[in-house]
């Protein structure tokens, strides 16, 4: 894994500090970030062989997340508690691929 480069390829509040194994996840590898502001993301490397299509997964969940974040807050709702919010990449996009061809998502970590 290329763990520095993809740490810094998101657009994370802060220079990321801190990376841990997050969870016992039996299909993606999940890490949760901590940068040096204190704020906290999960990094997960999704499992091609799973998902044989990530980029497509990804997208649908960004889909789902906005249909859900406009109901949330018609109902007056809190959609950054209540929703995931996928964290973009520098270049823009929802996922990174890294020099293995590893994907990678970002989210923001909800306490």
């Amino acid at each position: 894994m290329e763990m520095e480069k993809t740490a810094y390829a998101f657009r994370f509040e802060g220079t990321p500090e801190r990376c841990d194994i997050f969870g016992h996840g039996h299909i993606n590898h999940t890490l949760k970030l901590t940068t040096d502001t204190g704020a906290e993301y999960v990094l997960q490397q999704i499992n091609t062989y799973v998902f044989k299509c990530p980029e497509d997964v990804t997208e649908n969940i960004v889909r789902v997340t906005e249909h859900l974040r406009k109901n949330i807050l018609s109902r007056g709702g809190d959609a950054l508690r209540e929703t995931l919010t996928l964290v973009k990449t520098v270049e823009g996009k929802n996922f990174f691929v890294d020099g293995d061809g590893e994907f990678w998502r970002a989210c923001l970590f909800i306490t």
